[in-house]
């Protein structure tokens, strides 16, 4: 085997190098993103996202003022964040949909529907029972 020159060899690595950069994850000719401009695109999005959640709470306090109204919709808006914690970020779906997929496939539709409404019950029962000891800790 033929070995190369170091001429060669800076050639072929620039070839290799131009042929990775258009093919790179389909960029058509793109160079990747740099480090630097992740970085800054990360904290700029997340920056903006703070001064929207700032402007937001704001508004809020404005209409809404200090009291019971405010207190009310603060309770609400974490009830809503906790649903949406434990069923869209995966908590519960890792562990739900494999189950309500094998009830579905040997037990039939019914059963696997009949499953669902017994786990909603179950967490409906059991938030609902948070709340109302979290009501009767703040009446005491």
């Amino acid at each position: 085997m033929r070995q190369l020159t170091s001429t060669e060899v800076g050639r072929d690595t620039a070839r290799m190098t131009a042929r990775w950069a258009a093919n790179y994850n389909g960029c058509g000719g793109q160079p990747p993103m740099s480090l630097a401009r992740d970085v800054t695109t990360m904290g700029g999005a997340t920056l903006a996202s703070r001064l929207l959640g700032f402007a937001r709470d704001v508004g809020i306090a404005a209409a809404l003022g200090a009291g019971a109204p405010s207190d009310a919709f603060f309770a609400v808006l974490q009830f809503a964040n906790f649903f949406r914690r434990l069923l869209a970020e995966g908590a519960l779906n890792a562990a739900f949909v494999p189950l309500w997929l094998r009830i579905k496939e040997t037990q039939g539709e019914s059963s696997a529907y009949a499953f669902f409404r017994q786990v909603l019950g179950a967490m409906l029962l059991a938030v609902g029972a948070l709340a109302a000891i979290g009501l009767l800790r703040h009446r005491l």
